[in-house]
């Protein structure tokens, strides 16, 4: 597969590709050496967000989503739209000689992307697919890992900000924990203290949506495995 193989610097984004796609998209970004970054207004993770090729979120506009990947000569889009764009900032969709591949199963999701080539095709196989293609990538310099400062105010504030609050749920959360969270503008926040490690335990909107969480919260808990108090909402 020479578009990913030969590259100087890919980058992946990608949201829940399909069931079984986590370890096979974890085993591919490190063949290939590859930048992971979370789509724009995440509503599911499929990629664990501790991992040292996890660069965190992409961003939300087209000058940032293009400023972020800047340095790559192709971006490769599994499973997610190209792009989910919030607030309005003018810029370049992507930087001069940067290509893009989205790989998606949604016809539409296809024919609304703003650049790029797109391969309708389960993500899910394709994963399985280039994994057996691709060639290692060894002799890249991996990425570096996502910057997590995680400083918080000498004296607590009241009420308490969003990182001091995701700072004490990371402390008492239950590994086996589920999190919806509607509160799309600290999704940032969230990821730098509570990052997603295992697959089909983070749910959101996608987009705005007050009073959503505690209703899909409840929606989520019987679907899943382990105790109906392992689902949280926030």
């Amino acid at each position: 597969m020479r578009v990913c193989s030969k590259r100087r610097g890919p980058g992946e984004t990608a949201t829940q590709a399909a069931p079984g796609g986590w370890d096979a998209a974890v085993s591919l970004a490190e063949k290939l050496r590859a930048s992971v970054y979370g789509a724009p207004l995440l509503d599911r993770a499929s990629f664990p967000e501790d991992h040292p090729q996890f660069r965190g979120p992409l961003g939300m506009s087209v000058k940032t989503i293009s400023d972020r990947l800047t340095g790559h000569d192709l971006v490769v889009v599994i499973g997610a739209e190209v792009f989910r764009y919030y607030p309005y900032v003018p810029g370049d969709y992507l930087p001069p000689d940067t290509e893009l591949l989205q790989i998606t199963a949604d016809p539409a999701v296809a024919a609304a992307a703003r650049v790029g080539d797109s391969l309708l095709g389960d993500p899910a196989i394709a994963i399985e697919l280039l994994l057996d293609m691709v060639t290692d990538g060894s002799a890249r310099t991996a990425p570096e890992p996502m910057p997590r400062p995680r400083e918080l105010p000498r004296t607590p504030n009241s009420p308490l900000t969003p990182p001091e609050v995701y700072a004490a749920l990371s402390r008492v959360r239950p590994s086996e924990a589920v999190i919806v969270n509607e509160s799309t503008s600290t999704l940032a926040q969230q990821v730098e203290w509570l990052p997603t490690t295992r697959t089909g335990s983070f749910f959101a909107t996608a987009s705005g949506g007050i009073g959503w969480g505690t209703p899909a919260a409840v929606g989520v808990a019987p679907t899943g495995t382990g105790a109906w108090n392992g689902r949280w909402s926030a």
